[in-house]
């Protein structure tokens, strides 16, 4: 059996929650240039780029291989509710349905920066980035369906235009980037491109603070042998099979040494992008991705090894699905950071 491991450091089954609601994240995939709006981590912290991340077949779209599910993530919040809104007054306001004509901050869940066009980029040309609050751009957000209208409810997988509030028909284009000869852009144009929106957190459940959610990046510390899930630092080879063993912490502090080949990103076996809250269930099925080296935790030949997937290829590998199961040992109900877990093949 799998000794029980301590989760350090944040998922609940992803309903088939149809509606929208404010303060739900959200992501925005582009049909015609297929691919999803996204942002890696800068260069520098004065430079963003905002792009997107493309899929080779829409099969994929549950399985987009992304490497950081945050990057394209975007909480979508109220024209009026600021950084400096308290909780309550956010708890609140998640619970109203997104409807068309609504106007709308896009926060990126990585950076926790605004989505601006307003900023970067010459006068003729402006392009997407991510900026702090005050420069933060406020989207209305149109139907591309003719049938619908303002205030109808905005739908999982409808498509939508995004509306530049304050600039006289100014929408958001996904262009080619004409200097790098391959990528897209995000820009402003009379006729903006047609966005698909997928559900990636239920903003209306506001679960525990320590509760685990999908996407998280934690740590797997074996409280009885007092060491964390990691790799050999010296396999970081990608012609080379990678064994997963235990690294022990530094003494009673319990810190992992080098932490970086220790953090692993929680993901769901069938929908990457899921981010609500992981539960005890036989048929959720996770996977658990070591970010530095964008493999998976894997059972093959009775080793405990990582293992490359290809976009897609995550939903039907068996040798990459695990579960979490209750200790016994721990009262707690549901599955919480710094709790005992049992990891299971």
């Amino acid at each position: 059996s799998v000794s029980p491991i301590n989760l350090s450091g944040s998922f609940r089954k992803m309903e088939k929650k149809d509606q929208l609601l404010e303060g739900d994240g959200i992501l925005l995939y582009c049909p015609k240039a297929k691919g999803f709006v996204f942002s890696p981590p800068p260069l520098s912290p004065q430079v963003s780029h905002v792009t997107l991340y493309s899929i080779a077949e829409l099969s994929h779209i549950n399985y987009p291989g992304f490497p950081n599910v945050h990057y394209a993530a975007f909480e979508v919040i109220p024209r009026k509710c600021t950084s400096l809104c308290d909780n309550a007054t956010i708890a609140l306001k998640r619970n109203k349905n997104l409807v068309y004509g609504r106007k709308v901050k896009l926060i990126h869940v990585a950076s926790r920066m605004y989505l601006s066009l307003s900023k970067k980029g010459s006068v003729r040309n402006p392009v997407a980035s991510l900026e702090k609050e005050d420069d933060a751009d406020t989207f209305r957000i149109l139907p591309s369906d003719a049938t619908k209208t303002t205030g109808q409810i905005i739908h999982v997988q409808d498509k939508v235009r995004l509306e530049i509030v304050g600039e006289v028909r100014n929408q958001v284009l996904c262009a080619p980037n004409v200097l790098k000869l391959s990528g897209y852009d995000l820009k402003k144009a009379s006729e903006g491109s047609d966005f698909v929106m997928y559900s990636q957190t239920n903003g209306d459940k506001i679960g525990p603070q320590l509760a685990l959610r999908g996407g998280e990046v934690v740590m797997f510390l074996n409280e009885k042998r007092e060491s964390y899930l990691s790799i050999l630092a010296a396999e970081f080879r990608p012609d080379q099979t990678i064994k997963v063993m235990a690294k022990v912490s530094d003494g009673a502090s319990k810190s992992a040494i080098n932490g970086g080949d220790c953090f692993w990103q929680i993901e769901n076996a069938a929908i990457q992008y899921n981010g609500n809250w992981v539960e005890f269930e036989d048929t959720w099925t996770v996977r658990l991705k070591h970010l530095p080296t964008q493999q998976y935790l894997a059972v093959v030949d009775d080793q405990l090894i990582l293992k490359s997937l290809d976009a897609g290829e995550n939903e039907t590998d068996p040798e990459t699905s695990f579960l979490f199961e209750e200790d016994a040992a721990d009262d707690q109900s549901g599955i919480f950071k710094r709790r005992y877990v049992r990891i299971k093949h």
